[in-house]
């Protein structure tokens, strides 16, 4: 057999596992996108659960050592495509797990970082599974996270130019785009056949192009970047100085969750725990109705046992 024969049957090959990594994601990124808004949803009725916070922060970390992913994030995924990390593939069952917890107790948490690493986690288990070599588990590790981000947030396009994109770091390897595709609008079906349904916000007023919108469209640009990168490096230093001062995991992990409890009710709602899906409503629809009324809020409830 040529070179070349054996080179295309081996690419064919990862075109059907990007297939079959595209109707597992969507399957368990719709599922994950569903008990996240149900999850959600019985918080914002309840919203004395995040009072039991800095307990359920404990049980996250106990959950992480027993699955062997401690200290792994959403960092550790995107580096595996460029090194020789290896991902645990327990990290779709262990993030799936502890997102849930996340939101349910008000952990302030997206579900971005959470679905590249679940994708991570299947690409993990498939690469071990039919024993590919290190250049295939790379983009099979994008081609997972295309796959559940896809279903997660119903943006195909999207999920791949933003796997390719926060994975490659600048550079596109070309062989990773069919593959990132294929999953990607494959888990898009899939999460659409099971009754996820993407999200979508009404743009109602869009202003007429002038060179007066684009000015303030490249301040806010630079002023979002500015936010941006200070944000990055201001969660990079609370993290470094987290473990300096509290060498203990749960201990650290205790007073996190009591810090963010204590600012919620300071805030008076829950507007910014979970993924924040509240504040991003009312950017869309400034008119929209805050189901988190301060009647349920932790402070109220406190109110009430004083």
């Amino acid at each position: 057999m040529s070179l070349k024969s054996n080179n295309l049957k081996k690419y064919l090959k990862l075109l059907l596992l990007s297939l079959l990594a595209g109707v597992i994601g969507g399957g368990v990124g719709g599922l994950f996108a569903r008990v996240i808004t149900l999850i959600t949803n019985l918080r914002l009725a309840n919203g004395w659960l995040i009072c039991f916070l800095p307990i359920a922060s404990v049980l996250i970390v106990i959950i992480y050592k027993k699955l062997g992913i401690f200290g792994v994030g959403t960092n550790d995924v995107l580096k595996s495509v460029n090194d020789k990390t290896v991902i645990n593939g327990k990290l779709t069952v262990g993030i799936f797990i502890t997102s849930a917890i996340s939101h349910l107790f008000g952990a302030s948490v997206g579900r971005e970082g959470a679905a590249l690493q679940i994708g991570g986690g299947i690409s993990a288990f498939l690469s071990k599974k039919f024993k590919l070599c290190e250049e295939e588990s790379k983009i099979l590790i994008k081609v997972g996270m295309s796959a559940v981000f896809s279903a997660v947030f119903g943006t195909p396009l999207a999920a791949f130019l933003f796997a390719l994109e926060v994975a490659e770091i600048g550079k596109i390897h070309l062989k990773s785009v069919l593959p990132c595709i294929l999953s990607s609008f494959s888990s898009y079906g899939v999460a659409l056949l099971i009754g996820i349904h993407p999200e979508r916000f009404h743009l109602s007023d869009i202003p007429a192009f002038s060179g007066n919108i684009l000015w303030q469209l490249a301040v806010l640009s630079l002023l979002c970047s500015v936010l941006a990168v200070g944000f990055a490096h201001s969660l990079h230093l609370s993290e470094k100085c987290a473990k300096k001062l509290f060498k203990n995991p749960y201990i650290r992990i205790i007073v996190g969750g009591a810090v963010l409890l204590l600012l919620t009710i300071l805030v008076g709602n829950q507007d910014y725990n979970g993924a924040g899906i509240l504040v991003i409503e009312r950017i869309f629809n400034p008119d929209y109705l805050n189901p988190n009324s301060l009647d349920y809020s932790p402070f109220a409830f406190i109110l009430k046992l004083i």
